[in-house]
């Protein structure tokens, strides 16, 4: 496999990694981070909202996470979406230290 290849790749792999776990380290402590991808999940007009649940007694400590878009119409649940577009803002900000660590990865090679 040639350079350029390998230097994609462990790019990729790298950017793809320190995303995901971004995500799962920012989403837990402030929930309200997935406002950020407002304007790509709910439509012009309507805002989100970030509900966050603790169950007391059925399964002490657990907690729950929805996001709405309110405003226009019923409300509805896009809290997939919303953590997709989460991912994919984490993955675009990963991109430049995955290409550093591509670097001096193929250069130890």
């Amino acid at each position: 496999m040639s350079q350029l290849w390998v230097t994609v790749l462990v790019t990729l792999g790298a950017a793809l990694f320190l995303s995901l776990m971004a995500a799962a380290l920012a989403v837990p402590i402030r929930p309200d981070i997935l406002r950020l991808v407002q304007c790509c999940v709910c439509p012009a007009g309507a805002w989100m909202r970030v509900d966050v649940s603790k169950a007391s007694y059925h399964r002490p400590g657990e907690r729950g996470l929805v996001a709405t878009c309110e405003g226009r119409g019923d409300p509805r649940s896009v809290t997939g979406i919303a953590f997709f577009w989460l991912w994919v803002l984490f993955f675009a900000g990963a991109l430049p230290v995955g290409a550093f660590v591509a670097l001096v990865a193929c250069a130890c090679l």
